[in-house]
């Protein structure tokens, strides 16, 4: 119904007009200063801690409230965040404002003064101006049960006080000087006997010192040794990088060792034969290793064989090889496959000197050989 919903309104903005007070004061927690349009500027003086040396003491930061019924500061903030506080619109934010400062106005005509709990009390002065004497404890709310650090009775509360002693007679007397509660306890000793007499030093704190002095040493020796330990971990990772990267070609020619290629392998004999001016070197390409290799002197009339003393990517190692088998009176094959060229022994496949070849090709060329 129409009339049940201006009642409605009608509530729901005096209530929000009685909360405006606690909408400044929490507003002035964030910004130096509130004002309220027909009512005035409400200030908020930072004040930061002092140290009053001539007392040894130290003040806490407080703010101070402040009042100016000047109604001529153009910044106007305050309905936008009672807006962003609960959830209103911009008109009932104003109006909400509006309200307040009607029913402060009316009851200075009315009473002279009005009081806001917990947010301070406005009165009307002789000239006609507007006086507000603010809740300090309302407004300081940011530094709430701060108190005053006297210095002086700190001091004096951690020091350590020195019981008194009574002389006994016979039994020697000491004095005690306690300088401070880092320093040793100095206690003279006074015999009866003048010849006997011996200064004696009673520590007061050094046990709890050197146990921590202990404490810090024992905590830079672990520091020390885990960063010794994880340099020798670093140099040992370098290491091993450099010896995998500097080892790699070696490792791809032993996989291609190991794995050979299923794949059909062309091949060319590197063959030598004396000559009376000479020797001539003649090559045999074949493309597959069933193609038959001319017979070595060494295998005449037998089935050949071959062991595969290396594999060299590179054609010049390839050649240097063949050289060397050639030097040591073997039969040296070059075995063109995929990207290595496979330098090998042709040998009789009778097992006795096939496995004498293979023993001998290990123990004086290459210990990975192997019968291809």
């Amino acid at each position: 119904m129409p009339g049940t919903e201006l009642i409605t309104n009608w509530l729901n903005l005096r209530v929000l007009s009685d909360k405006v007070p606690y909408f400044i004061l929490d507003l002035l927690q964030q910004t130096p200063s509130v004002y309220v349009k027909g009512l005035g500027r409400f200030d908020a003086i930072f004040h930061p801690a002092e140290i009053d040396f001539g007392q040894s003491k130290i003040k806490p930061p407080f703010i101070e409230p402040g009042y100016s019924d000047q109604d001529s500061d153009p910044t106007n903030i305050l309905p936008a965040y009672i807006q962003y506080a609960s959830a209103v619109s911009i008109e009932s934010s104003t109006q909400s404002i509006s309200g307040f400062v009607d029913k402060v106005l009316s009851a200075l005509h009315t009473d002279g003064a009005y009081s806001i709990e917990k947010f301070g009390t406005f009165s009307r002065l002789p000239t006609g101006g507007i006086r507000f004497t603010p809740d300090w404890d309302a407004f300081n709310l940011a530094f709430t049960g701060l108190e005053v650090l006297d210095l002086k009775s700190a001091t004096e509360a951690s020091k350590v006080s020195t019981p008194s002693v009574a002389p006994i007679p016979g039994i020697p007397v000491a004095t005690v000087d306690a300088l401070s509660d880092s320093t040793a306890v100095s206690v003279s000793v006074y015999p009866t006997d003048p010849l006997e007499e011996s200064p004696a030093v009673i520590p007061s704190d050094s046990g709890m010192e050197s146990g921590i002095a202990g404490n810090d040493f024992s905590n830079r020796l672990l520091w020390i040794i885990l960063v010794l330990a994880m340099a020798l971990i670093t140099i040992l990772c370098a290491y091993l990088t450099w010896d995998i990267l500097s080892n790699r070609q070696r490792l791809r020619e032993m996989k291609e060792i190991f794995h050979p290629q299923t794949s059909p392998t062309v091949f060319t004999e590197i063959t030598t034969i004396p000559t009376d001016t000479g020797s001539v070197t003649t090559e045999v390409h074949a493309d597959t290793l069933a193609v038959a290799v001319p017979e070595s002197p060494k295998t005449t009339g037998e089935a050949d064989c071959y062991i595969v003393v290396g594999a060299f990517s590179d054609p010049a190692n390839a050649s240097r090889m063949l050289d060397r088998l050639t030097s040591m009176n073997y039969m040296g094959v070059s075995l063109q496959g995929g990207n290595l060229t496979r330098i090998a022994i042709r040998t009789s496949c009778e097992p006795s000197s096939l496995q004498q070849v293979l023993n001998a090709a290990r123990t004086s060329i290459n210990p990975e050989a192997w019968i291809y």
